[in-house]
């Protein structure tokens, strides 16, 4: 379960696929405001959420912290990886929002220790975006150091791209307010290696990245060792959100995307060739 959050490192590498393409290239802490949402509350969680004494509760709680600082043994560098604290809040939060009942009839402790780098989709854990964006409420709510957790790994990701670097102020994003983005975490959570954001939900997340990171002055680095008057131009022509809008439809549309294709990438194209005189 190390990569129930592995959605958003998909979203994040397609998005920077496309900003790379398109460059010519394959105050003050927030949490304790960040409260949760009453009326997601009740939603489809079983009456046996509060029983922290039950053993099997705790068997639940063991096997899915766990589960949860355990990497993917195929590609380890592209997992969120919680410290033992936030692995145990998480656990605890997602028990208490599907109910023991309910996780008992999916999954076992012992088949997801038995496969622990599963996300939750592939444990048979049946969670909807809602229930995902509460999860995570609580997961904050416990570990607030969750979010530097989450912070750093953004950053190493968006950092190590060879094609579009980004360099990400990781002060900045940790005390950022975790509320911007749940309905995008949700959606990572509940469906893990599947996630499809809505726009919406993608624009969150690069909208809350861009309040830590330059993305424009990024884009430009990206353009390598071009005259200075494009990119002079191309600063002129491109902003902030432009680039926001071609990351957000590099996520949406996938790796098999055609970055000619779509609307975002062509007018990136056009603006790039009239700055080059083509």
């Amino acid at each position: 379960m190390g990569r129930i959050l592995s959605g958003l490192v998909v979203v994040l590498a397609l998005s920077a696929s496309a900003a790379a393409c398109a460059s010519g290239d394959d105050d003050d802490n927030v949490l304790s405001d960040f409260t949760e949402d009453e009326s997601k509350q009740d939603d489809g969680k079983d009456d046996d959420k509060g029983n922290d004494d039950d053993p099997k509760r705790g068997e639940y709680v063991e096997a899915l912290a766990t589960a949860a600082q355990t990497p993917d043994p195929d590609d380890p560098s592209e997992d969120f990886q919680l410290s033992e604290e936030a692995a145990t809040c998480l656990a605890e939060g997602l028990i208490d929002v599907v109910g023991l009942d309910r996780l008992e009839a999916a999954v076992s402790p012992d088949e997801i220790l038995a496969d622990p780098s599963a996300d939750l989709v592939d444990m048979g854990i049946d969670l909807s975006n809602d229930q995902g964006a509460e999860v995570f409420h609580r997961l904050v709510d416990c570990e607030p150091a969750a979010m530097r957790q989450l912070a750093e790994s953004i950053s190493s990701e968006v950092t190590g791209d060879d094609d579009f670097p980004i360099d990400v102020d990781v002060e900045c994003l940790a005390n950022a307010d975790p509320g911007d983005i749940d309905d995008f975490m949700g959606a990572s959570l509940a469906q893990g290696d599947d996630l499809e954001p809505t726009k919406e939900q993608a624009r969150s997340m690069f909208d809350w990245l861009g309040e830590c990171a330059d993305l424009e002055a990024s884009f430009l680095e990206a353009l390598g060792d071009v005259p200075p008057s494009i990119k002079q131009c191309a600063a002129d022509k491109i902003d902030e959100d432009d680039i926001k809008d071609l990351m957000v439809a590099g996520a949406m549309a996938g790796d098999d995307a055609d970055f000619d294709e779509l609307p975002e990438g062509r007018a990136f194209t056009e603006a790039l060739n009239a700055c080059a005189g083509r």
